[in-house]
This record gives structure tokens, C-alpha cells and sequence, in this order.
């Protein structure tokens, strides 16, 4: 077992991604899942999620859920969920809908990924902020 501390120290910034517009209420196991943070990104040990934020990519959205997910290339394990709530209308004038998780702990095991899903059948960008050990 190693002693050295790991700091995380190649910060490969936000992925963002668009989750399709396809709703999936799974609790255990989804199906309609989109992939936030790569397998590919992760440093040898890993890497650490500070942040993740989810942007309507459409301008009406309903009432829903946001669900994230970490994968082990076989099975996925809830994580958290980010509401939707308001349901909201954005335009010319006035924002959408916009939400931010914060982590102090988040740390993805290299060769895992950091998924997402939404429970309703519309479109979001999420981002995640980032950096591999």
C-alpha cells in the first residue's frame, strides 16, 4: 500500500455532452445512459469530480429527475439524482433551467465512467469539471 499522498494534477477540464432526448426510470439498471466522464480520462489511480452541471438544451422542460450513475463496464450504481423542478420555459429573455452539483469526494476509479440519465424525454447538457491523479 502506497503512503504518497495523490493530488489531482492534470485537470483535462469539462466534457459536456447532450443526453438524447430519451427518457429512462430505472433505478438499478438503465439502459438509455450517456457517458459524462470517460474511462479514457481517467489517470492511472483515477480522477476527481469537483462539479457537474446540467442546462436545459431545449427551451420548455417538464418536471423530472437527472440521474448519475457510476459504471464499472458491467453494472451501474446510482449515485445521485439532480431535480428538475421547476418545469420552466426559457426564451430570448428569460434563462432556463440550470443546476449545479458540487464534490468534495467524487473520485472515479480509472477505467470507470461517470454516466448519466434523464427521466423524461427531453434534452440536457451536462458538463463535468474535472482532473485525473
Amino acid at each position: 500500500m502506497s503512503t504518497a499522498i495523490n493530488f489531482a494534477s492534470v485537470a483535462p477540464g469539462r466534457r459536456a455532452v447532450i443526453i438524447p432526448a430519451t427518457a429512462d426510470t430505472s433505478l438499478t439498471a438503465p439502459t438509455n445512459v450517456t457517458t459524462v466522464v470517460t474511462g479514457q480520462t481517467a489517470g492511472a489511480v483515477g480522477t476527481k469530480v469537483t462539479e457537474v452541471t446540467v442546462i436545459a438544451a431545449q427551451a420548455a422542460i417538464a418536471l423530472g429527475v437527472i440521474r448519475l450513475w457510476l459504471h464499472d463496464g458491467t453494472t451501474h450504481f446510482l449515485l445521485d439524482e439532480i431535480q428538475i423542478n421547476p418545469a420552466i420555459t426559457g426564451s430570448n429573455t428569460a434563462t432556463g433551467f440550470r443546476a449545479t452539483k458540487r464534490y468534495e469526494n467524487l473520485d472515479i476509479r480509472s477505467g470507470w465512467t461517470l454516466r448519466a440519465t434523464t427521466s423524461i424525454a427531453q434534452t440536457f447538457s451536462i458538463s463535468a469539471n474535472a482532473a485525473d491523479y
